[in-house]
């Protein structure tokens, strides 16, 4: 995608609003209410139609506009909720992910935070989404964050560094589990008693935990044999525009 997406393109992109934010919703699994959203990006290229957005990321980060990006999709979740408190909806914190690009500048946890005072936001509707990386290496920054007023959400648990011992003196109020976890489990008895005992250990700890990826019955179904009440994933809802986010919880 470098190869073919040039530094050009990405500015053009900020100024014709080619980037979209999209939000994918976190339900109760057993209420089936939604209880909160996470925020993640799409772009819409003029010439090219939709490109990958993990491919996306990667590409921001090399030519150094990560940044630019994430406090992009922080000011339009700002907007949104400001604009759904005014009209009467549900209050619903939606999740943002962060680069450790953006969070190893302390001026941007100002500017976060300049941008709740701005739009009016209440702190506790905007969480920021970490990766499990950069949560284990940077613990102090994470504290400040904790420190502001901010939820902490370990984003794709299992894909870094951190034991399930180190969890418990991490800054962070919520593990989201990744998707992997989920691979042969409708199958896997062995499967099924890890992802089983990490949910168990993850609830000594007092942390909040929550199954991403969820795309079938069967997966469904598991979960709900566990101690874990909170997911996200296909079986759901796929990633939806903002507007449609607003009409599912009003």
């Amino acid at each position: 995608m470098q190869n073919y997406v040039t530094r050009e393109d990405i500015i053009k992109a900020f100024e014709n609003n080619e980037f979209k934010v999209y939000i994918q919703p976190r339900y109760n699994i057993y209420t089936k209410e939604v209880i909160g959203g996470e925020a993640l990006v799409r772009w819409f290229h003029r010439k090219k139609g939709m490109l990958s957005s993990g491919l996306c990321i990667q590409v921001l980060e090399k030519l150094g506009l990560i940044e630019k990006l994430d406090l992009f999709i922080f000011e339009e979740v700002c907007k949104s909720l400001t604009s759904w408190e005014k009209q009467g909806l549900k209050r619903i914190p939606i999740s943002v992910n962060l680069s450790q690009m953006t969070l190893k500048d302390i001026k941007n946890t100002m500017h976060l935070k300049d941008l709740l005072h701005r739009h009016e936001v209440p702190i506790e509707l905007i969480e920021l989404e970490l990766t499990e990386t950069f949560m284990c290496m940077n613990t102090e920054a994470i504290n400040k964050l904790r420190e502001e007023g901010f939820k902490i959400l370990m984003d794709d648990f299992g894909k870094g560094y951190s034991s399930l011992v180190s969890l418990k003196e991490l800054p962070i109020d919520v593990i989201k589990i990744d998707r992997d976890f989920l691979i042969d489990i409708e199958k896997s008895e062995k499967a099924q008693a890890i992802l089983k005992t990490i949910i168990d250990l993850v609830e000594i700890i007092k942390k909040e935990v929550v199954i991403e990826g969820i795309e079938t019955k069967q997966q469904l179904e598991f979960i709900k044999s566990t101690k874990c009440k909170f997911a996200q994933g296909f079986l759901f809802n796929e990633a939806m525009s903002l507007e449609d986010f607003k009409q599912l919880i009003s």
